[in-house]
């Protein structure tokens, strides 16, 4: 176990970017597992707590105005994504990462360090779902736990080139998502209409663009130029958010219609904190409404 240890922390030293693995984020991961710990300390324990049961509608216009927002920013983000992209000329097929400390490629990595940042900023859409349905649903906290996480990996070794693909696919996904949540939350008409094929399409796209990077990274494994060990770390990293986002998809999948989502399974865990327990787990047994 402590060769296993040791190996990962000279991976992670010897391969890192020579820009990014300097950065306060990206160099090390405790910052990110600190955040994450407060997030879902924030919402699993303490905003359920202090909520006591209660719901506050009126924060629904919050909401839309964040989904608008967001999606908007992801447009941006996209646009200038590709734009860097096509400036720097790395291409998806591993190419060699020019590690500069100036031009495009130093303004490419900026770019990507400041869009983890953006990420990070989603996790208050599970606060203010919290909020309007009194709990959020198990995706929810897999995606906003794990996404940075594998952002921060990603960065830390490659800035660019192949971790933009993650990069366009997610944004693109925010684009279309994120608006069509935003008319959902102020427009009852749309909601209603929207219903029989928005939830499909939502579980379609979440698990689509993991399936897509997956495959876009196994292909990669045979490129020219590519470095095998981060390619491999990229690839498991893919398959592991893959698998968490199936099940919570399957088991605990809910839309901004439905707090609990319409599943008739039970997830049998024990999250082991008495607040936990109180406020989210009946007898280690979280239920979901039909």
């Amino acid at each position: 176990m402590l060769e296993i240890t040791e190996s990962l922390i000279n991976f992670w030293i010897n391969y890192g970017d020579a820009r990014t693995s300097k950065w306060f984020l990206t160099k090390s991961l405790f910052p990110i597992f600190v955040i994450i710990f407060i997030y879902l300390l924030l919402v699993l324990v303490i905003l359920p707590k202090y909520l006591n049961s209660r719901k506050y509608e009126n924060v629904r216009k919050l909401l839309a105005f964040y989904y608008f927002i967001h999606s908007g920013i992801s447009l941006v983000f996209l646009v200038t994504h590709m734009y860097i992209w096509y400036l720097s000329k790395e291409n998806m097929w591993c190419m060699k990462l020019k590690q500069d400390f100036e031009g495009i490629h130093y303004y490419g990595a900026i770019f990507m360090y400041f869009w983890l940042w953006f990420k990070i900023t989603e996790m208050f859409e599970t606060i203010l779902m919290i909020f309007i349905y009194g709990r959020a649903p198990i995706f929810q906290y897999l995606h906003h736990s794990l996404h940075p996480l594998a952002l921060v990996i990603g960065l830390h070794f490659s800035p660019g080139g192949t971790t933009s693909i993650w990069g366009c696919i997610n944004n693109i996904e925010h684009v279309i998502l994120y608006f069509i949540f935003a008319l959902r939350n102020i427009s009852e008409k749309f909601k209603k209409s929207s219903n029989r094929w928005f939830k499909k399409f939502h579980l379609i796209g979440s698990i689509n663009s993991l399936v897509v990077a997956l495959v876009i990274f196994l292909l990669l494994e045979k490129g020219p130029n590519c470095d095998p060990y981060p390619i491999k770390l990229y690839t498991i990293i893919c398959i592991f958010i893959f698998l968490c986002a199936s099940i919570g998809c399957r088991w605990g999948y809910i839309s901004q219609d439905d707090a609990f989502g319409k599943t008739k399974f039970v997830i049998f865990i024990n999250l082991g904190l008495k607040n936990l327990q109180k406020n989210l787990v009946k007898k280690t047994f979280i239920k979901f409404r039909n």
